[in-house]
């Protein structure tokens, strides 16, 4: 069944989907060689609370799982397929892919957001084209 959203439900989701969108835009920023993963998760539920949100990963416990996911942010690395808990010790070198998957409670609603991999390197792929 297809639930008709009213008006003001769309403009509050409008809403969260901007400030989750903002939240994802500065944690990208944050993606660099030297950062932790660790670093990234707790940039994320710092922004997202500021935001007006509630990190919707956290403690998030489907049946049958041991535990409830323990962080704000999946950050996934190279061949890391998706889902990736971020570690103090998993700490970002040149050249990694780095895949963020983000998600919020916001009035009412869940919102989630998967970034584009994201390729850490000092030469942008165009200078690249152009030169070789």
């Amino acid at each position: 069944m297809i639930t008709i959203k009213k008006p003001e439900e769309l403009e509050t989701l409008r809403e969260g989907g901007r400030r989750l969108a903002g939240v994802l835009s500065e944690i990208a920023e944050a993606v660099k060689p030297g950062v932790s993963t660790s670093f990234l998760n707790d940039l994320a539920e710092r922004l997202i609370l500021a935001s007006g949100g509630e990190p919707s990963f956290k403690g998030y416990n489907p049946y049958g799982a041991k535990a409830a996911y323990p962080a704000a942010l999946c950050v996934s690395i190279n061949d890391e397929v998706v889902h990736a808990i971020p570690k103090h010790s998993r700490v970002l070198v040149e050249g990694d892919i780095v895949g963020l998957d983000i998600g919020m409670w916001w009035p009412g609603e869940k919102l989630k957001i998967k970034n584009e991999k994201l390729k850490m390197t000092r030469v942008m792929a165009t200078d690249t084209a152009v030169t070789s």
